[in-house]
């Protein structure tokens, strides 16, 4: 039986790694129901540094045309969060029921109002970098998903 995933309004992707960063957001997207196929169809993705607010909130509030839920994916968003965070605050309070927030950010504090909101609507995945023996076991679980073993020594 598969278990059915929660589906959270939004989620932070915080820390350096851009690999574990990229793949946090394929794991969400693949998390999405829909057909392979469909997944990039609800899917919007902005830079950060460059994007306003509303045109963010826009897209999050536009039902998608064929997936049940829109991915909208704000990349760079330290500065985003930082100058919008008096309205980030209200959306977070009260997010699209269709629409999916993804920020990625290198800090995310969590001692913030925004942080406390976060908690009743999304998630923070964490994309800081691996190191010691957390690194060691990745890489030895990384190569057993392909079908190889690794030692720890090589690992």
């Amino acid at each position: 039986m598969v278990k059915q995933q929660t589906i959270y309004s939004i989620y932070i992707i915080a820390g350096k790694d851009s690999y574990l960063q990229s793949q946090a957001i394929r794991q969400l997207r693949n998390s999405l129901p829909g057909e392979p196929q469909e997944q990039g169809l609800g899917e919007s993705r902005f830079d950060g540094k460059s994007i306003d607010l509303a045109s963010v909130l826009d897209d999050l509030r536009t039902a998608s045309f064929l997936t049940p839920h829109k991915l909208v994916i704000v990349d760079g968003a330290d500065k985003f969060i930082s100058d919008n965070r008096k309205i980030l605050e209200k959306y977070f309070a009260d997010p699209s029921p269709t629409g999916v927030m993804v920020l990625v950010c290198e800090t995310w504090r969590k001692n913030t109002k925004l942080a406390g909101l976060l908690k009743k609507s999304g998630r923070v995945i964490s994309a800081e970098p691996m190191k010691g023996n957390q690194l060691v076991r990745w890489i030895i679980d990384q190569a057993g998903q392909l079908g190889k073993s690794i030692s720890r020594e090589c690992a």
